[in-house]
């Protein structure tokens, strides 16, 4: 099997971080290595990073499934670039307010795109169109995985614009169990205390 090894990366991995491992579907990653012994299947908890004793858990196989009550599934869009896991995103709702994904692209076919977002477990914050973003940030309202502190005194919001790709990052999904079924071509997600799953 071979590994990736990275030499000068970038991002923002901190002394404890060594790098990344590819989930995707490139040939080099570890799943497409992996082959049929995983039967197309994976999962990740991570822990909120407040919880400074406790690990993120990642399975691989039959046995990850996601299921039981809270359990919520979208299909996977396939799309090229095909290493990444593409989802499409058609709004966000906070409290009993419903906001409709919008990019520039919605504005020029008056339509949500199949695959206008990627969820991303290497991806640190969400980035969202501009367009759709400023409509969020001025109807947020609960500070649940959207809001990090990076000091006692500094408290960033998760979320950013960005100008072309749009992206699920993993602060959002942090205390959700999060299973990739690639054969049949959807990912789940269930509310999870990711400190006590085992």
């Amino acid at each position: 099997m071979a590994s990736s090894c990275g030499h000068d990366n970038g991002g923002s991995f901190n002394v404890k971080g060594s790098g990344l491992v590819s989930l995707g579907g490139g040939r080099l990653s570890l799943l497409s290595q992996m082959g049929n012994s995983i039967a197309g299947k994976f999962s990740h908890c991570f822990v909120s990073f407040t919880k400074t004793t406790s690990t993120s858990k990642m399975s691989f196989g039959l046995d990850t499934q996601v299921c039981g009550p809270g359990v919520m599934s979208t299909p996977l869009v396939k799309k090229e670039p095909d290493t990444f896991y593409h989802l499409t995103l058609e709004s966000i709702s906070i409290g009993n307010e419903r906001l409709a994904y919008k990019s520039s692209s919605f504005e020029y076919h008056h339509v949500v795109q199949e695959g206008n977002i990627i969820i991303d477990s290497g991806t640190t914050l969400t980035l969202l169109p501009r367009e759709f973003y400023t409509d969020l940030e001025a109807v947020l309202l609960k500070p649940i995985n959207t809001f990090i502190r990076v000091r006692d005194d500094v408290v960033c919001f998760a979320m950013m614009p960005a100008k072309e790709v749009t992206i699920f990052g993993n602060l959002a999904q942090m205390d959700f169990l999060v299973g990739y079924d690639l054969e049949e071509g959807k990912v789940s997600f269930k509310p999870t205390d990711c400190s006590k799953h085992q």
